[in-house]
């Protein structure tokens, strides 16, 4: 049995690990296989896509479930939907961040543009703002409870 106390590192920490190797299984797909003559196809991206969320989202159930904290959840979940494991994926490969549009991402088709600066600038602040809500929560939760006059 974990100790309480220890719940949220070691589920951080499995999360992160994560994160890791499934960024390095989509450096994989989008480096070396081009090399030996991968070429890009909608149709198998779109599926490697729903694959990708869903392993994200095993990820997410298995390291709420060790953390049993609610607020967790919800901050690794706005780490996903947020795409900040898109950055992570460019930092840990050599900080090779792409020139131009991030085509890929449903943001580009939304906006018409869409950059690393783009994706930075909403990681932080998605990120950010969950955190700031999270700390929020109890006061709240004590507003909302307080009977009204």
């Amino acid at each position: 049995m974990i100790k309480q106390n220890k719940r949220i590192p070691i589920a951080l920490f499995l999360f992160l690990a994560f994160v890791l190797v499934y960024t390095r299984m989509d450096f994989l797909i989008h480096s070396e296989l081009y090399a030996y003559g991968l070429q890009f196809n909608q149709k198998w991206f779109g599926t490697n896509q729903i694959i990708y969320f869903f392993m994200f989202q095993l990820a997410i159930v298995v390291c709420t479930y060790i953390a049993q904290n609610w607020k967790f959840l919800i901050f690794t979940e706005a780490f996903v939907l947020s795409a900040t494991q898109d950055l992570i994926f460019f930092t840990w490969n050599s900080f090779n961040y792409p020139v131009g549009d991030w085509t890929w991402m449903p943001f580009y088709s939304w906006f018409g543009a869409w950059t690393t600066v783009h994706q930075l600038v909403f990681s932080i602040s998605v990120l950010a703002i969950t955190l700031t809500a999270l700390r929020m929560a109890p006061q709240l939760y004590v507003l909302l409870k307080t009977p009204k006059k």
